[in-house]
C-alpha cells in the first residue's frame, strides 16, 4: 500500500535521468537527480550516492526539501526512505541553519529510541572537508505526520488517542533522560503510520539541559516552539527554563487530538496568554510570584481572575475524568507543578498500556559534544564540527579527520555576566500570523499519503 501511495505522489511529478557528479568527500559516486512538479509547485536539484533510486519530491522549504527514494537492501529487497536536504546558502543565517542541522544529526545519534525517528544515514555532496556543499539526512519514511491523522482521517478515534498519547510520553521520557529539550513539540513534528507507530522528529530547536553553570541564560531563547504550543514560562520571557515547556506542549497536543483543532490559538504573544487564560483560568498569586519578567508579571495581574471552567465548559464537548485529571496536571501555569513524564505515565489514563520495564531512559548526554552552543563559535568551526559528525555515519570513509580549530580558543557567550530578561517585552508589536501555526514552513521526513481513508491499526 505505501508503494502504490508514493506512486500517487509521484503522479504529475517529473525525475529527470540521473547525471554522473563523481565522488563526494566520503569516497561514494554521486548523481545529480532534477525534480520538478507544477502541482505541488516543487523544483529541486538534488545530488545523491548512486545507490538511491529517487521516486518523487515530498515538500520545499526555505532551508531545502525532502524527497522519497528507494534503496537496494539486499538482492531481493527495496526500502523506501526520506531524505532531508538542508542548504547553507542564506548568509545572514548561515551560522544558526549549521547549528540547527548539527543539533538534528546530534540529538539523532544520541537518542536510539522506538519513539525517536531513527537516522539511517548522513553524508554531503560536496568532494571534500573545505567543501561540503549539501548535508542530507536519511530517516525512515513514515506515512504521515499526527496532524494530517488528527484533522484527515475519518477512523481517528479514542483509542488511537490513547495508543498516540502514551507513545509520545514514553519517548519524552527518553529524550529527557538525556537532558534533551525538544523545545517544538506540535503534531506535525510527531511522525506516525499505518500501525500507529509514533516517532518523534525534528531535533533542530532541541537543546542539552544542565545546571545553570553550564546551561546560562544565552541558549534558553524565547522563541521557539510554535506560539500555539508555547507553555506561559516562554511566552512570559523568562530566561531560563527546562524540560516542563515540552509537557505544556504535550498536554495542548491531547487536547488537541480530542477536539481536532489546536487549544490555544492565539494570533500574538498578548492574544496566546488571553487564550490560555480563558480555558486554564487566570494564575494563582503563587504562581504570578514565580514569574521573573516584570511585565508579564504586570500584565496577569491586571486580568481579570477567573478560575478555570471545566473542560466541557470551556470547549463544548465531553472528556473523560481521567483526561480532565491529566490535562490539568499538564497545563498548569506554574512548571514546577506540571509532572515529568516519569510521574504522567502512573496516571490513571495510561494505565493500561503502562509498563515500566519498556519504558527506558538513559544516561544524560555528554556536554562536550555541545560546547559550542555556549560559545562564540565562527561558521567555520561549525562546519568542520559538522563534517566530523557526517563521520560517524561513513565509518568506510578515509578521509582527514584532523581539526583545526579549538573549542577552548572561542569566547563564552555573556562571560562574566548573567543576562537577565525580567524587564523584556511580551512582543506586543509581534507580528500577526494567521493560518495553522502548526504548519509554517514544515518539512516533515513523511511520504504525505492520503489518510482520509487509511485504516489505523494500534498494536496494543
Amino acid at each position: 500500500m505505501i508503494q502504490s501511495d508514493i506512486e500517487k505522489k509521484a503522479s504529475g511529478t517529473i525525475v529527470s535521468k540521473p547525471l554522473p557528479m563523481g565522488k563526494n568527500a566520503f569516497g561514494d559516486d554521486m548523481q545529480r537527480w532534477e525534480i520538478q512538479s507544477t502541482k505541488a509547485n516543487i523544483n529541486v536539484q538534488v545530488v545523491l550516492p548512486t545507490y538511491f533510486q529517487v521516486v518523487t519530491a515530498l515538500g520545499q522549504g526555505s532551508y531545502g526539501c525532502v524527497i522519497a527514494a528507494r534503496v537496494q537492501l539486499s538482492q531481493d529487497e527495496k526500502t523506501t526512505v526520506a531524505i532531508k536536504k538542508f542548504v547553507f546558502h542564506r548568509a545572514p543565517t548561515r551560522g544558526i541553519d549549521i547549528k540547527r542541522v548539527l543539533r538534528e544529526l546530534r540529538f539523532l545519534r544520541i537518542l536510539q529510541h522506538e519513539n525517536v525517528i531513527p537516522v539511517r544515514t548522513a553524508f554531503c555532496s560536496g568532494q571534500s572537508k573545505q567543501k561540503m556543499d549539501d548535508i542530507y539526512l536519511v530517516t525512515e519514511a513514515m506515512d504521515t505526520d499526527l496532524h494530517n491523522v488528527i484533522r484527515s482521517c475519518n477512523q481517528f478515534n479514542k483509542a488511537h488517542v490513547l495508543f498516540f498519547f502514551y507513545q509520545l510520553l514514553r519517548g519524552l521520557k527518553y529524550v529527557h533522560s538525556a537532558g534533551i529539550i525538544h523545545r517544538d513539540m506540535k503534531p506535525k513534528n510527531l511522525l506516525v503510520n499505518r500501525s500507529c507507530d509514533l516517532r518523534i522528529g525534528d531535533f533542530g530547536m532541541a537543546r542539552l539541559f544542565g545546571d545553570e553553570d553550564w546551561t546560562g541564560n544565552n541558549m534558553m531563547t524565547e522563541y521557539v516552539c510554535t506560539r500555539w504550543y508555547r507553555s506561559p514560562e516562554l511566552l512570559c520571557s523568562w530566561s531560563v527554563y527546562d524540560y516542563k515547556v515540552d509537557i505544556w506542549a504535550c498536554g495542548c497536543i491531547l487536547v488537541e487530538m480530542f477536539t481536532k483543532t489546536s487549544l490555544f490559538q492565539g494570533y500574538n504573544t498578548l492574544d496566546q496568554i488571553s487564550k490560555i487564560a480563558k480555558v486554564m483560568g487566570t494564575p494563582t498569586d503563587a504562581a504570578l510570584e514565580k514569574i521573573p519578567n516584570r511585565k508579564a508579571r504586570h500584565y496577569l495581574s491586571k486580568l481579570p481572575k477567573v478560575a478555570a471552567p471545566s473542560l466541557e465548559q470551556a470547549l463544548g464537548m465531553p472528556f473523560p475524568d481521567d483526561v480532565v485529571e491529566i490535562v490539568a496536571r499538564m497545563l498548569d501555569w506554574d512548571p514546577e507543578m506540571r509532572p515529568n513524564c516519569t510521574e504522567l505515565l502512573d496516571f490513571p489514563y495510561v494505565a493500561e498500556l503502562h509498563e515500566v520495564e519498556d519504558e527506558p531512559a538513559r544516561d544524560h548526554a555528554p556536554f562536550d559534544l555541545f560546547e559550542y552552543e555556549r560559545r562564540k563559535v565562527s561558521v567555520e568551526y561549525l562546519l568542520e564540527e559538522l563534517f566530523h559528525e557526517l563521520q560517524y555515519h561513513q565509518p568506510h570513509a578515509k578521509v582527514d579527520d584532523e581539526r583545526i580549530h579549538d573549542i577552548n580558543s572561542f569566547e563564552l557567550i555573556n562571560a562574566g555576566r548573567q543576562s537577565q530578561n525580567d524587564d523584556a517585552d511580551l512582543d506586543e508589536d509581534e507580528p500577526e500570523v494567521t493560518g495553522d501555526q502548526d504548519q509554517i514552513d514544515d518539512l516533515g521526513l513523511t511520504l504525505g499519503v492520503d489518510v482520509s481513508q487509511m485504516s489505523l491499526t494500534p498494536r496494543m
